[in-house]
């Protein structure tokens, strides 16, 4: 499963490979960032209910909901391969009280 997501980011978004060494130099030069930098990035936060995973990844000026959208099938998929079941909370919606009227 670690491979999947991080495959999947790797595979979509905008790498130091895809986007060529004199893009990454202004990119670096204009944020102040280092090139190690660049490289998408998985990261993970666990609370007492679920687990969150957060990517990092550069993408270009158009396209970025669906390099989202494909990151997200394929972690989910990879999820499912694995038996990992993701799980929602519902929330009924109630009716706000009423005033008793004097």
């Amino acid at each position: 499963m670690s491979c999947s997501r991080d495959a999947a980011a790797s595979e979509h978004a905008a790498t130091r490979q895809k986007i060529g060494h004199e893009v990454v130099k202004r990119l670096e030069d204009r944020l102040g960032i280092d090139i190690g930098e660049i490289e998408p990035r998985v990261f993970w936060r666990i609370t007492e209910k679920w687990l969150e995973l957060t990517v990092r990844f550069l993408g270009l000026d158009h396209g970025i909901r669906g390099i989202k959208d494909q990151m997200t099938r394929r972690i989910v998929s990879g999820f499912e391969k694995t038996g990992v079941a993701i799980g929602a909370s519902r929330q009924e919606a109630v009716e706000p009280a009423t005033r008793a009227e004097n």
